[in-house]
């Protein structure tokens, strides 16, 4: 892949709030225009109503850790946490969660 801006993400973004610690995909969070700046929306958890408080986490399933990179994979871009980042080779570390399903 040429351009990383080309690229789409294969697995879904998962999200937590740092507030309640609610977990979820994206498709749950609550948007709505900020009321300070009209060209801005802001994001808001789907429990607990909080702005601007949930991060996007790993995509690797069984892990919840803030999102610290992005990589391009196949057709499409993962996003993971630090644990889970490729290493300088270009191949992902062999670390895993103890619920991961990869090989």
């Amino acid at each position: 892949m040429s351009d990383s801006l080309d690229a789409v993400v294969v697995h879904p973004n998962r999200w937590r709030c740092k507030e309640c610690c609610w977990r979820g995909d994206g498709s749950a969070l609550k948007y709505a225009p900020n009321p300070f700046d009209k060209d801005a929306t802001i994001c808001g958890c789907p429990s607990c109503l909080n702005v601007e408080c949930v991060e996007l986490v790993c995509d690797v399933k069984g892990c919840w850790e803030q999102v610290q990179c992005g990589f391009p994979e196949g057709k499409g871009y993962r996003q993971t946490c630090g644990k889970h980042m490729h290493n300088t080779s270009g191949q992902p570390r062999l670390a895993k969660t103890k619920n991961e399903d990869r090989p």
